[in-house]
């Protein structure tokens, strides 16, 4: 068995640098959504806009659901390190102070070390725009094939962009900070500790997988709003003379006659529709450019938030199983370790009835859960498992002074592979080198009812 060690102040540490982590993520995910709130209808209600609004939409809620996630695994990590050093404190006051009498510990007290939780809902969505459209525009409407003129709300999209950057940044950051808490918690040796440090290198990489994607996010919404203030320009500039031409028109009170002096009508109306071509043809050409870049920049968030997907789902199964089984398992359970009185305490507490001169093992499995095997009878718990398996373990390689041994590591460590008759789970594990399968029985108040070897074809 691998050595415990526990240095509460390395616990101390790594909840810190944790909760600040946990709050540096919340407070970037809160200030990002109250600029999203405020930017909805930011595309514009042309084809190249809309094609855009609809890959940002769910790039945006899917990173917001994300950033909440981060934040909630965060908070998770920090607090289950914090109840393993208070129930590491009780189980060390129990044992040297008041044995048999759980101490009220309450772990690192520091108000600093606070964690927060947000739920925030998805943002607007960037479809629809200013509906602004410059005064000339109606003279060809009509001529450019059902486009729209690019009316999306550029200041809006900057100041999202900027958002998304700044909260992307601040995300990455938050890199340093777990990093640091895993290198505090080298100050802890126990054999579960290499889950928990491995729990850190993979939450460290969730936080650059969303960081990165947010910055990209926020760089399409700038490079989109670039995009549409260059070819806004490029329209311009294509059809000055143009626009001067219409200009003169309206200031003429719209006759046409007026402009073209020296002609006939039928000449004039011919040269508006020489005009109105040409110009229609620019704005065309520029136009479904535009719409090539809103595509590029679509493609851009969908590479960005491919994997995001599946962060919030690997965040998800990290807040509510891997972390909690490694870290109960290493604080919770130090020296494998939490001490025998502290855990019949417990079991004190939560009224779960046994007998304290005849229980010979108590210990928490895999799960967390608090487990125990007494002496029994011919029915249930040790005897009942002498009595009837005996032998049949000797058979199967387990000697019998070695049978507590085996259903400890089954429980802690072994991989279930089955079940036998009414629901009795069936574990793997590994004795002095051969592979062994073990059938137990644990109740639902953790009494280790019953245990028998098993072969699995």
């Amino acid at each position: 068995m691998l050595p415990v060690e526990v240095d509460s102040t390395g616990y101390v540490d790594a909840v810190g640098q944790l909760a600040g982590a946990n709050r540096a993520v919340v407070d970037a995910v809160d200030s990002l959504t109250d600029v999203l709130y405020a930017s909805g209808a930011m595309a514009g209600t042309d084809t190249g806009g809309e094609e855009w609004a609809r890959q940002y939409d769910p790039a945006a809620a899917q990173l917001v659901q994300a950033g909440c996630s981060m934040g909630d695994a965060l908070a998770n990590m920090a607090n289950l390190l914090n109840g393993s050093l208070a129930n590491h404190e009780g189980a060390e006051h129990a044992a040297l102070m008041y044995p048999g009498m759980p101490a009220a510990a309450s772990g690192d007290t520091d108000p600093a070390h606070g964690t927060e939780s947000l739920s925030a809902p998805a943002p607007p969505s960037a479809a629809g725009g200013t509906g602004d459209q410059p005064g000339w525009w109606h003279w060809i409407a009509g001529h450019v094939g059902g486009l729209l003129w690019p009316d999306a709300d550029t200041g809006k999209l900057r100041g999202a962009g900027a958002a998304w950057v700044k909260a992307g940044a601040s995300i990455t950051d938050q890199q340093y900070a777990v990093d640091a808490a895993d290198g505090a918690l080298y100050a802890i040796v126990s054999p579960e500790m290499d889950d928990v440090h491995g729990a850190c290198r993979e939450i460290s990489g969730h936080l650059g997988t969303l960081g990165g994607a947010c910055a990209a996010v926020g760089k399409a919404c700038d490079d989109y709003a670039r995009h549409v203030d260059d070819k806004h320009k490029e329209i311009e500039d294509e059809l000055r003379s143009f626009i001067e031409w219409t200009i003169g028109i309206e200031a003429a009170g719209g006759l046409l006659s007026v402009v073209t002096v020296g002609i006939s009508e039928a000449a004039a109306q011919a040269a508006e529709g020489a005009e109105v071509a040409n110009a229609a043809s620019k704005v065309i050409r520029i136009l479904n450019e535009l719409i090539e870049l809103a595509r590029t920049v679509k493609t851009a968030i969908e590479t960005a938030i491919k994997s995001i997907g599946e962060v919030v789902l690997k965040l998800g199964k990290f807040v509510n199983a891997k972390l909690v089984t490694a870290l109960e398992k290493a604080g919770v359970g130090v020296a494998r370790g939490e001490r025998p009185a502290a855990l019949l305490a417990e079991l004190d507490r939560e009224g779960v009835k046994f007998s304290r001169d005849d229980v010979m093992m108590v210990f928490r499995d895999s799960d967390g859960r608090i487990v125990f095997l007494e002496k029994g009878n011919a029915n249930a718990g040790f005897e009942h498992i002498l009595g009837e398996h005996a032998d049949d373990f000797v058979k199967a390689g387990i000697p019998k002074s070695e049978i507590q041994s085996v259903i400890k590591q089954a429980l802690t460590d072994g991989n279930v592979v089955g079940t036998q008759g009414r629901g009795r789970l069936i574990y793997e594990v590994t004795v002095d080198g051969e592979v062994r399968h073990v059938a137990i029985t644990v109740g639902k108040n953790g009494y280790i009812v019953g245990a028998n070897p098993r072969s699995v074809k």
